[in-house]
């Protein structure tokens, strides 16, 4: 944008006075012809004939114009998240000023952007299925109960994943982790849900309540993996939390949401879900 404005300032200033007398084209041939710039009165990209002939000062005015528009824009999108945005061994997070301190990450595992959809995975694996296949058949705790998981050093004593099973922790790194049940229920609690598009992929705008906190997170409409096939991404999102049910360790707790509603809910351990990490 500065280079445009630059030659067209560039050129403007010649033919308004500048010691310059003519006015230079350059073809791609590498000729060159000259106009007096007394003769020139405005340039055309376009056929004259055929089309409204634009004067310099038009265009740099306009031109002004939409490049400090950009220039505000740019520092409202800058300063949104300023104050709220790190990294953590190279993954972005969020400060949502929640009261547990949390801060979420902007971005699902395997995502290269907020709207991306990103990798998934079967509840305690920490990588995703080679065949996308997701069943009983394939899970690596089918038929283990909660004890025979505490045993195995799988769950600890609250029922959620320990570091060797968690895909956030074994996929971005020790500082990571997969949010609980609980750490859902915050996020719920303590901020503003609002259904739109992020480019071009439904899902919900997360948004601090704390008063002075401009932090946001986006959560896409993933939907999930069950058997061989992925179910309604666009219209369901389903992110797995660390936390089994307590009663089986078939089922564990996820976030789950539509366009019309959202909870903590549980569902089958062995589908394939997509991740959102978190950290202190």
């Amino acid at each position: 944008m500065k280079r445009i404005l630059f030659l067209i300032m560039s050129a403007f200033s010649m033919l308004n006075g500048y010691s310059a007398d003519n006015l230079y084209v350059i073809k791609k041939d590498g000729s060159v012809e000259s106009y007096p710039t007394n003769k020139v009165d405005s340039i055309s990209f376009d056929d004259p004939h055929i089309e409204k002939v634009v004067g310099f000062s038009d265009v740099a005015e306009k031109v002004i114009a939409l490049e400090n528009e950009l220039d505000k824009l740019n520092e409202k999108c800058a300063s949104k998240n300023a104050s709220v945005l790190g990294k953590v061994d190279g993954y972005e997070f969020v400060d949502l000023g929640l009261p547990s301190g949390l801060k979420w990450a902007t971005r699902n595992i395997g995502a290269e952007a907020e709207s991306d959809f990103g990798t998934y995975f079967a509840l305690g694996e920490v990588a995703p299925s080679k065949t996308e296949v997701y069943s009983d058949k394939t899970y690596k705790f089918s038929g283990k109960s909660l004890d025979d998981l505490k045993s195995m050093g799988v769950i600890d004593e609250n029922g959620n994943l320990t570091a060797k099973y968690d895909a956030a922790t074994q996929n971005w790194s020790e500082n990571w982790r997969m949010p609980t049940k609980d750490d859902f229920k915050e996020l719920l609690e303590y901020c503003t849900w609002t259904w739109t598009t992020l480019n071009e992929e439904s899902g919900f705008m997360v948004v601090s309540k704390k008063q002075g906190s401009a932090g946001w997170i986006f959560f896409p409409t993933t939907g999930y993996f069950s058997n061989t096939f992925v179910k309604e991404p666009g219209a369901i999102g389903e992110y797995w939390s660390s936390s089994f049910s307590e009663d089986s360790s078939y089922t564990a707790y996820v976030l789950e949401f539509t366009s019309s509603d959202k909870s903590v809910d549980d569902d089958i351990s062995c589908y394939g879900l997509t991740i959102r990490p978190v950290t202190k």
